[in-house]
């Protein structure tokens, strides 16, 4: 019978080989030290320090989530779930490897002189290093972590409900058919006022079958009373861009939205 020892200390100063977080619980590799005929005790060793780096990368992780929880603006980043997944399924094995090592330490000590214990040991290397690879990554995805909300898909407006008025329904119902087929590059409503056009396009970009014909949907109040400035290029590119969270400087920037966005 072994028992397992991390021996651990805490690195203030500056980086660590275990990824250079500042803070954090420095695992002393044992099994590095370890007596070559003593191979209980280099696996114990071993053991102990996977599992020293193991809590070190998951504090980490707890940490970031921490800072996702509090940020309500972002939301985690691709980069940041794939590694959080990785050191979760990895916390995971390391504790099965664990289980089964104390499970086989307690039944027969001679098991560990056995052709298993070389296998387990070679596993629990390169189980090692790749939780030390994870733990330098965390260093390097601290920035990466947080990303901006995509647009929302459909921002859905208030509007009267026209399915039981026929005279709004049918063009609503044309616009559809219309919208399906791939070749048409406009459409418009003509009408005098008070006629209802603006009803009508309340209820299409509200409609469910728009929302899954096109990636985003976007409004834009392009004529007011009295008021021509809306109706100029610059107006309608700059809502484009704030509806799709682009940033631009003045005007100039504005040229590089696509043009399938700017149509008139």
């Amino acid at each position: 019978m072994c028992s397992i020892v991390c021996d651990t200390i805490f690195d203030m100063s500056g980086p660590n080989i275990y990824g250079g977080i500042q803070g954090l619980p420095l695992p002393v590799p044992n099994f590095l030290m370890a007596d070559p005929f003593d191979p209980i005790g280099a696996v114990a060793g071993l053991v102990g320090a996977t599992t020293g780096v193991v809590q070190a990368v998951s504090q980490a992780m707890q940490d970031f989530e921490t800072e996702v929880e509090k940020n309500k603006t972002k939301v985690p980043s691709r980069t940041y779930v794939e590694w959080r997944r990785k050191v979760m399924e990895i916390d995971g094995q390391v504790e099965d490897m664990i289980t089964e090592y104390n499970k086989e330490s307690k039944e027969e000590v001679s098991f560990w002189f056995s052709s298993p214990c070389p296998d387990f040991k070679e596993e629990m290397k390169k189980t090692h290093e790749k939780v030390i690879y994870l733990l330098r990554e965390s260093n390097e995805i601290r920035d990466k972590m947080l990303v901006d909300r995509a647009p929302e898909h459909v921002i859905k407006r208030e509007g009267p409900d026209i399915r039981k008025f026929e005279t709004h329904r049918k063009p609503l119902e044309m616009i559809l058919g219309w919208l399906k087929r791939h070749k048409v590059k406009g459409i418009g409503i003509y009408g005098t006022v008070g006629i209802g056009k603006t009803t009508v396009m309340l209820n299409l970009n509200n409609h469910d079958q728009v929302a899954k014909m096109f990636d985003i949907v976007i409004w834009i109040t392009i004529s007011k009373k009295g008021s021509k400035e809306n109706l100029k290029r610059e107006h309608l590119q700059r809502a484009i861009a704030q509806r799709l969270k682009l940033t631009m400087a003045g005007t100039s920037n504005a040229t590089k939205l696509p043009k399938e966005y700017v149509q008139s």
